[in-house]
């Protein structure tokens, strides 16, 4: 799926495979499909469509921005409070 640089290969999980192409004598590029049969690579011959988006609506919007603002506030808040904590401890500490 991708052409990437390794010095030595990592250790990946099944049903990742790493191909040497160092020698390889084809063209090869990002989305090519490796048949392990043949040892070739050919460019993708489906097209797959992205699925349809339900575009939001203009409400749908409006609570999504209002979601987004009331977690930041309570993120906030969360940092604020965490802050006061430390001051406390270190205000409690002998000097």
């Amino acid at each position: 799926m991708n052409i990437s640089y390794y010095d030595k290969y990592p250790e990946l999980a099944p049903p990742i495979v790493i191909v040497d192409i160092t020698n390889y004598k084809g063209v090869v590029k990002e989305g090519y499909v490796y048949d392990a049969a043949s040892g070739k690579f050919t460019e993708p011959s489906d097209t797959v469509e992205p699925p349809s988006v339900e575009q939001p609506t203009e409400e749908r919007t409006i609570e999504q921005r209002l979601e987004v603002i009331e977690m930041t506030v309570a993120y906030t808040q969360l940092q604020v409070d965490y802050t006061s904590f430390l001051i406390e401890i270190l205000a409690a500490q002998p000097k």
